[in-house]
């Protein structure tokens, strides 16, 4: 079966992650420091923010339950389509709902009418920066707005950052650092997506709320992070060519799916990441491509979305093209 479902960076693991196994393995025996302080200090080097306003968990799902765990949120905004397991576990925490509807024929691209649904009845508001699986960023003006809007109605705005990275640009588009002085606002990102490292289970939040980030420690198990995490991470942030080779394989893949996509007729959706969202115009698009052994993530299991679409990762040059041939002998 060839799987084009998972968003994950397709280089796999980076080298120096690789090369250092046994090294890695030599923590096994170990508990993790529960602070993740050497960790926490590599992160503060790569972002230029202080490690006080910095907290690691096991990736951004976990930090996503301390969160709602930490708050108990009664109303939460959320931006559809997105990743369901905001909603999910926000559901699941007694939280009621207010959904914002991103439009297809305004590409997905959020505009400043979302403004108007921030209201002072909300305990939160979840972005994701590029959200999922739209591949959308959000411009920086319009986010420095929601922010202030959040900060005017006493609304915590939840910003996850797990993709910006597959930007290149990503540095002068992050809200990291406005989060790290800020009273109303947390950064989620994470090693699952970017450095390929999804076993590994290792998010970290950032916010100037510090008493925010001591409850996620406390709305959670007591080691956050495992050992073996903790130091491949640190290896990850230390390898100095492999975003740089990601950096060339998407931007070449990136226009050669969407062109021969524009070729077959289908829609698709301009994405800035690794991942696109397409429009097939297949009923059952996901099962019709399983029967060709192609397996991708069904536009369906996104509210907002229905069966026609399908959200494809970007992958190999010659995964790419056997995707291409598999969805041309359906339309």
């Amino acid at each position: 079966m060839l799987n084009v479902s998972v968003n994950t960076n397709p280089l796999g693991l980076p080298k120096r992650v690789k090369n250092h196994s046994s090294y890695i393995l030599e923590q096994g025996d170990h508990y993790p420091d529960r602070e993740a302080l050497f960790l926490r200090h590599k992160l503060s080097e790569k972002y230029a923010i202080s490690p006080q306003y910095i907290f690691c968990g096991s990736g951004v799902d976990d930090l996503i339950w301390r969160l709602v765990l930490a708050r108990a949120p009664k109303s939460a905004l959320v931006i559809e389509p997105t990743y369901e397991e905001y909603a999910n576990v926000l559901q699941e925490a007694g939280c009621q709902l207010e959904r914002y509807f991103l439009k297809a024929e305004d590409q997905f691209i959020l505009n400043e009418s979302v403004l108007d649904a921030i209201k002072s009845d909300l305990d939160v508001m979840v972005l994701g920066h590029p959200n999922n699986p739209t591949g959308q960023v959000i411009e920086m003006g319009l986010l420095k707005k929601i922010h202030e809007k959040c900060q005017e109605k006493d609304v915590l705005l939840v910003i996850d950052e797990s993709f910006i990275e597959f930007l290149p640009s990503w540095n002068a588009i992050s809200f990291k650092t406005i989060a790290s002085q800020s009273q109303h606002c947390i950064v989620f990102d994470g090693f699952s997506k970017t450095y390929a490292m999804a076993g590994f289970r290792l998010g970290f939040a950032i916010s100037g709320h510090r008493e925010l980030l001591t409850a996620l420690g406390q709305s959670g198990q007591l080691f956050a992070t495992s050992s073996v995490a903790q130091r491949a991470s640190i290896l990850a942030l230390e390898d100095e060519t492999y975003m740089e080779e990601t950096y060339a394989l998407l931007e070449h893949e990136r226009d050669f799916l969407i062109q021969s996509l524009k070729a077959l007729g289908v829609q698709v959706f301009p994405s800035q990441t690794n991942y696109l969202l397409i429009n097939t115009g297949l009923e059952n698009a996901k099962e019709q491509l399983a029967a060709e052994g192609i397996q991708v993530r069904d536009g369906s299991d996104f509210v907002g979305l229905d069966s026609r679409y399908i959200r494809i990762a970007m992958s190999t040059h010659k995964v790419n093209v056997s995707f291409l041939l598999g969805l041309k002998n359906l339309l």
